[in-house]
């Protein structure tokens, strides 16, 4: 399978992709460095993930993509929709309704209090939690995960 993993040279990324390519899947790797196999910014060069679609025709797409500094999320809260959730809504022009699946990686901070939370039950308690919880909603508009 081809994978498409934004955001791979981060803590979770550089785990997982060489464990997709141990089980032999063909990986992608996006970054936001010159150094990366693929350098672009996902949430500010549209055209450059559309390229990268394209070009490497991906069967699934892994958004790892994210501003998690809860504290600059508050502080900037624009970045915090930029980075969270327009990089999901380029991903879904670039999908371009294919039967690219989307796993979009998300957080726990949308829900409050303790115990068992359910989806339909959703109260982003900070700027990163409702950031997070606009890209899921953004990815349930196509085959996602």
């Amino acid at each position: 399978m081809n994978i498409l993993v934004l955001g791979a040279y981060g803590l979770l990324g550089s785990y997982l992709c060489p464990f997709l390519k141990k089980k032999g899947h063909q990986v992608f790797k996006q970054g936001s460095s010159i150094n990366s196999e693929l350098s672009f910014s996902a949430y500010s060069s549209p055209s450059d993930l559309v390229e990268a679609v394209k070009k490497n025709k991906p069967d699934i797409i892994i958004n790892l993509i994210a501003l998690t500094n809860v504290d600059k999320c508050e502080s900037d809260p624009e970045l915090a929709f930029l980075i969270n959730v327009k990089t999901v809504e380029n991903i879904l022009a670039s999908i371009n309704n294919s039967n690219i699946h989307l796993i979009q990686i998300s957080t726990d901070q949308v829900y409050s209090g303790q115990g068992i939370h359910k989806e339909e039950f959703a109260t982003p308690i900070n700027i990163y939690g409702i950031t997070k919880y606009c890209s899921e909603l953004v990815a349930s508009k196509t085959k996602s995960t």
